[in-house]
C-alpha cells in the first residue's frame, strides 16, 4: 500500500482545455462507494502492466520505419471495471499485440484485444489541430481510449459544424464518429478537461488510483 499512496501523492488533476498529449491514458472507473483491498492491488498490476506494455510498444516501433510508426493501428489502452487491460487495435494493423503484452505479464493480469475503428495516432492527429487551430471554439476536450473518440464540449451547434467543415478540409475524407459533442452554453471556468496522465478519482471513504480520462 505504501507503493499505491505514493503514486497517488504523485499524480495531479489538470483542469484545462489542453493536455499533454504525449501520455496514454488508462481508464479505471469506479464502481462502489467502497473498494477491496483486493481490487486495489489488481489494478495496481494492470497500471503496471499497461506502463510496461507502452515502453515495450514503444521500443518496438523505435526499431522500424517512421512511415511504420505513423500509419501503424495501435488504438490506445485502459482497464476497465473488472480490472481487465483492453488493448485496442485498427482491424487493418498486424501487429500481435496480445503475445507482445503475454510476453510481459508476470503478474498474469486478465488482458483482452479489442478492434476499434481508429488508431490513437487518428484521434492524436485530429485532437492536436483542434488544439492548434480550433481552441477558440472549443470550451473542454479530451480522448477516451477507452471509447475510441474525442470528446468535445462547444458554445453552440454553430461551432459543431465549423469544427467539422475546418476539420474536414484538413484531412479530406473525414469521419465525424470520431468526435463526441455536447453543448454547454456557459464555459465554466474550470473545463472538464484534464490531464491524460493520471487521474484520482475520490468520495468520502475511498481515494482510487487510476490512468486516464473518466
Amino acid at each position: 500500500m505504501l507503493k499505491f499512496l505514493m503514486l497517488i501523492i504523485l499524480c495531479s488533476v489538470l483542469p484545462t482545455n489542453h493536455y499533454d498529449s504525449s501520455f496514454n491514458n488508462y481508464t479505471r472507473k469506479l464502481l462502489n462507494n467502497e473498494l477491496s483491498e483486493e481490487s486495489l492491488i489488481e489494478n495496481e498490476k494492470c497500471v503496471n502492466l499497461a506502463n510496461e506494455f507502452e515502453d515495450l510498444l514503444n521500443n518496438y516501433n523505435n526499431t522500424r520505419s517512421v512511415v511504420y510508426t505513423t500509419i501503424n493501428g495501435y488504438g490506445g489502452i485502459y482497464i476497465d471495471n473488472e480490472n481487465i487491460l483492453n488493448i485496442n487495435q485498427t482491424e487493418e494493423n498486424g501487429v500481435d499485440y496480445m503475445a507482445m503484452a503475454q510476453s510481459i505479464n508476470d503478474e498474469e493480469v486478465e488482458i483482452k484485444v479489442n478492434n476499434v475503428s481508429f488508431s490513437l495516432n487518428y484521434l492524436m492527429d485530429i485532437k492536436e489541430f483542434l488544439d492548434k487551430n480550433l481552441s477558440y471554439k472549443i470550451n473542454s476536450m479530451y480522448i477516451s481510449q477507452a471509447e475510441n473518440k474525442i470528446f468535445v464540449s462547444v458554445s453552440n451547434s454553430g461551432d459543431i459544424n465549423y469544427i467539422n467543415e475546418q476539420l474536414s478540409s484538413y484531412i479530406g475524407v473525414f469521419d465525424q464518429n470520431v468526435i463526441v459533442y455536447t453543448i454547454e452554453e456557459n464555459e465554466n471556468e474550470l473545463t472538464s478537461s484534464i490531464k491524460a496522465s493520471q487521474t484520482i478519482y475520490c468520495n468520502e471513504k475511498t481515494t482510487f488510483f487510476a490512468f486516464g480520462v473518466a
